[in-house]
C-alpha cells in the first residue's frame, strides 16, 4: 500500500441538511414510484444542478457504493 502525506492541507467537510417534512415525503414517494433509492434521486438532482451551473450537458460525478442492494 502506498501512503503519502497530504501536501495540500485539504480537509473534507460535510454539511447537515434537513428537508422540510413535506418535501421529504414527496421525494420518498417519487423514489418509490420509480423503484429507485432516495439517494439516486438526490444524486440525479445534484447532477442536474451541476450541469446547469456549469453549462456542461454531461458533468462527471462519482459516488461510493457499498455494493448492497
Amino acid at each position: 500500500m502506498y501512503l503519502r502525506e497530504d501536501a495540500t492541507g485539504f480537509r473534507p467537510d460535510s454539511i447537515a441538511l434537513a428537508l422540510h417534512p413535506g418535501l421529504q415525503q414527496a421525494v420518498t414517494a417519487f423514489a418509490q414510484h420509480h423503484a429507485v433509492s432516495v439517494s439516486a434521486i438526490l444524486l440525479g438532482a445534484w447532477a442536474l444542478l451541476v450541469s446547469r451551473w456549469s453549462g456542461n450537458d454531461t458533468p462527471l460525478l462519482g459516488y461510493i457504493s457499498a455494493g448492497r442492494h
